[in-house]
């Protein structure tokens, strides 16, 4: 089971009540967790970053925050709570720019 926060702004704009800009180039410190030099990929399950996320400067986070600002329940087993993952700005935007520019 993959759990990710990339939220789709058109579709969550009047049901969420914290949008996050998953744009590298417009993206702020949006998680507690987050270092300077970072830009937030998302939550994920635990057992499938190595899968799902290629990018090499990861990092995977401890708390995994809902899209109302909370985090996931304590009673939600460990090994199933999603985790933060974040890469480092510079290896995010190289990929944005050469997608845009080839």
């Amino acid at each position: 089971m993959l759990f990710l926060t990339w939220l789709d702004h058109n579709f969550f704009e009047e049901n969420v009540v914290m949008y996050i800009e998953f744009d590298s180039t417009k993206q702020g410190i949006v998680h507690p967790e987050q270092r300077s030099n970072e830009v937030f990929i998302g939550n994920f399950d635990p057992h499938a970053i190595d899968k799902c996320v290629s990018w090499k400067t990861k990092r995977i986070g401890i708390a995994a925050y809902r899209e109302d600002g909370s985090l996931y329940p304590e009673t939600l087993r460990q090994e199933y709570r999603p985790v933060p993952v974040f890469a480092e700005r510079n290896e995010v935007l190289e990929a944005h720019y050469a997608l845009i520019y080839g």
